[in-house]
């Protein structure tokens, strides 16, 4: 990516601002958007949460600002505190190079708005999901933003006419690396893996898929089911698994640091509601080339019914059952479906497409804003890391 883009290209420094919900759903994109950025002479600065999960993300010569997120009455008083930590960084370096702040989250846009404001420097804002445009914290906020970034097309449009004021959309997919090969149904000696990745929410749409999975078994019952992640319906989950007598079938697997593994030993993978904000695990399956079921009417673009998805209504049980059916009984139109979700996900979701999208982003803002005085600083292979989290003024 070096080149007019790259060495020779003007340095750029950026302040990233992100929330637990940003490091939850799309960490490995974060990571690879800092690693791709370096080739582009752009610098992070990345305001996040203070926990594990951040630290992980953080990557390279990023500098990462941490705060503790406060109970209510302190919220404001924290959002000028970490203003104020990241204007002193800013300060901190030289020479004068121009400065965007980026929000990752709606729910942490205030604190975005807020930084840009102090920074002079030029806002934009990543929505996840068309019911993020009717929250109070993107609402109060989106009239800072100069332009607006949605992960797919169906993001896009869903948003369209919901905000208090009209800003430009720009759609830049997520990347993510794709593997080598697809990896469904790569043998036929082991059990059929079907795999859900993401918040488990007591919601229709996972129970929906352990019914279904309890009509596959009775013609396959040698089929695991795993669940790889957490949230407020693992108990009511477990508890669908065990009346329906496949708690042995149904592995739940909690946060896996290494998803992908996970994925290289699935068959198929499940996105079993539409519900959810915009995540990154369906697109890390579709790199790694498993038969993809999901339903209608999801945020995801290129889930097309027969060439890269078998797509089903939300809660049908029996469409499900049916299209779990029709991979296991025949592996090879899993195989089809695989290869085709794994083109989509090099021709759209490549890391390179997404950081060239960011960067194009960067640039054309970099050329209409006016120059704040930061310097070079950093350096180094390690992040360096600044906390935020103060105790209030008492």
């Amino acid at each position: 990516m070096s080149g007019p883009h790259g060495e020779h290209a003007q340095r750029q420094v950026v302040c990233l601002v992100t929330d637990e919900t940003a490091t939850d759903r799309i960490p490995s994109a974060l990571r690879y958007l800092q690693i791709g950025l370096i080739d582009e002479n752009i610098e992070v600065l990345l305001v996040a949460p203070r926990d594990e999960r951040s630290d992980s993300v953080a990557t390279g010569p990023t500098t990462l600002i941490t705060y503790r997120r406060p109970a209510w009455p302190l919220e404001t008083w924290s959002r000028h505190r970490i203003t104020e930590i990241v204007v002193e960084k800013a300060q901190s370096l030289k020479p004068p190079t121009p400065l965007l702040v980026h929000s990752l989250s709606s729910s942490c846009a205030p604190l975005a708005a807020g930084i840009a404001a102090a920074l002079e420097g030029q806002l934009i804002m990543t929505v996840w999901s068309p019911s993020d445009a009717s929250l109070p914290q993107l609402q109060q906020s989106v009239d800072r933003a100069a332009l607006l970034i949605a992960p797919s097309a169906a993001v896009a449009r869903g948003i369209h006419g919901r905000l208090p004021v009209q800003r430009p959309v720009e759609v830049v997919p997520l990347g993510v690396p794709v593997a080598s090969g697809a990896a469904a149904f790569r043998s036929d000696d082991r059990s059929p893996t079907l795999l859900f990745a993401g918040t488990i929410n007591d919601d229709e749409g996972i129970e929906s898929m352990l019914r279904a999975a309890r009509i596959v078994m009775q013609k396959h019952p040698n089929l695991l089911v795993f669940l790889v992640g957490k949230g407020p319906g693992e108990i009511a989950v477990r508890h669908l698994a065990t009346s329906l007598g496949i708690e042995d079938q149904v592995i739940f697997t909690g946060r896996l640091e290494y998803l992908r593994r996970a994925l290289e030993a699935a068959d198929i993978f499940c996105l079993p509601s539409a519900a959810e904000p915009f995540r990154e695990e369906i697109l890390h399956a579709m790199a790694c080339g498993l038969a993809i079921t999901a339903v209608e009417a999801s945020p995801y673009d290129g889930l097309e019914h027969g060439r890269t998805a078998l797509l089903y209504r939300e809660g049908a049980d029996d469409a499900l059952a049916d299209h779990l059916l029709t991979l296991l009984d025949g592996h090879e139109q899993g195989r089809q479906l695989a290869a085709g979700a794994r083109a989509h996900a090099i021709s759209q979701n490549s890391v390179a497409r997404m950081v060239a999208g960011h960067t194009r982003i960067y640039r054309q803002l970099d050329r209409r804003e006016r120059t704040f005085s930061i310097a070079a600083g950093g350096g180094g292979a390690e992040p360096s890391r600044v906390d935020g989290t103060a105790p209030p003024p008492y």
